[in-house]
């Protein structure tokens, strides 16, 4: 349940930190017919900003493969990422970002 538990406290963060800023940004699950499923859409600014959530400090970039349901989507796709156990924000090869959990 460790996984499940740290989706629902990303997404309370994230909610949390949109509404007391102002922010105009809606947050969004995806899931299609074929299983694929993104944790979290942030929309903002016309784009959407798709976020994984993985209980790991070791990300990868297939963890983010998902990320392509939204190619088709006819709205413009922005910088995305994984929300992890990583101690540091950095980036996958490819471009992909990752960014600790305690920096929320």
């Amino acid at each position: 349940m460790a996984g499940p538990v740290l989706e629902n406290y990303v997404v309370a963060e994230l909610r949390k930190a949109v509404m007391n800023a102002g922010d105009p940004a809606r947050l969004w699950f995806y899931r299609d017919r074929d299983g694929r499923e993104i944790d979290v859409l942030l929309e903002r600014d016309g784009a959407l900003h798709p976020l994984e959530v993985k209980r790991t400090a070791n990300p990868q970039k297939g963890m983010v493969r998902s990320f392509g349901a939204l190619e088709h989507s006819g709205l413009r796709v922005g910088a995305g990422g994984i929300i992890c156990l990583k101690r540091e924000l950095g980036a996958l090869p490819g471009g992909t970002l990752y960014l600790p959990v305690w920096a929320l």
